[in-house]
């Protein structure tokens, strides 16, 4: 799984084990250690949750949590659909962008390269 931050957008890329995995609700999670204490992990999960109607991102203690409504991982894991994206509302005119896409294809990509084509699921958030 590779993880992308930029500004208030957080990006995703699943590879094909990674999105089985999701799809049959097991949490997905990666880490990164910038040192040997425990305070100098950063760790990023996604997984499947029944108490979400929409995607949910949160950051505690050097973890990033993304919960995902099953329904919606489904649909996204079963179907062509390139990506699933939307806005979470933090503070009065601030969102985090939340970006998820399958990285079916990629085999070391250029950042230069065009992205693969697909179709994007986005989440209209009830506010």
């Amino acid at each position: 799984m590779k993880l992308r931050l930029q500004g208030n957008s957080v990006r995703f890329r699943l590879n094909s084990y990674e999105v089985a995995q999701i799809r049959q609700g097991r949490p997905v999670s990666e880490k990164t250690c910038f040192g040997f204490a425990s305070d100098e992990v950063m760790s990023y999960t996604l997984t499947v949750s029944e108490a979400v109607s929409e995607p949910r991102i949160a950051f505690q203690n050097g973890n990033i949590m993304v919960r995902l409504p099953q329904a919606l991982v489904q649909n996204w894991a079963d179907s062509p659909q390139f990506s699933i994206e939307t806005q979470q509302h933090i503070a009065e005119d601030i969102f985090l962008n939340l970006l998820i896409e399958k990285d079916l294809d990629c085999k070391h990509t250029q950042e230069n390269e065009a992205p693969s084509q697909g179709q994007t699921l986005k989440i209209q958030n009830e506010m």
